[in-house]
């Protein structure tokens, strides 16, 4: 029975020693994975921050290109241009809100990565 005793603590020292070298294993694993989704999180933070400029830069163009065609209708006194101002107007605005909703991207995209 003494013997039995003996095998019976071994074998729960084999254990443990198994079960903290998978625990041990595990987190490796898990820390390996960890920096592996941080490395691409960052990557695609980046690389979404750069799509996020390239549409701001594109949108700024455009309401550029509105606006002087606005400034340009809003001296005539033509009905038709004062229509086309009107039209061009709306457009700015909503260009505008597109912009606003990048920059929140933006910043939003800023604070999750620092």
């Amino acid at each position: 029975m003494g013997m039995e005793i003996n095998i019976s603590s071994i074998n729960t020292s084999y254990t443990a020693q198994s079960s903290t070298k998978t625990a041990t294993q595990s987190s490796k694993t898990n820390n390996t994975q960890t920096s592996q989704a941080t490395r691409i999180s960052q990557s695609s933070t980046t690389s979404t921050a750069e799509e996020l400029q390239k549409q701001l830069d594109k949108l700024k163009e455009k309401l550029a290109k509105i606006e002087a065609q606005i400034s340009k209708y809003q001296n005539d006194d033509n009905p038709y241009a004062k229509e086309m101002a009107a039209s061009l107007n709306s457009q700015r605005s909503s260009i505008m809100v597109q912009i606003q909703a990048i920059i929140a991207q933006m910043l939003e995209a800023s604070g999750a990565s620092a």
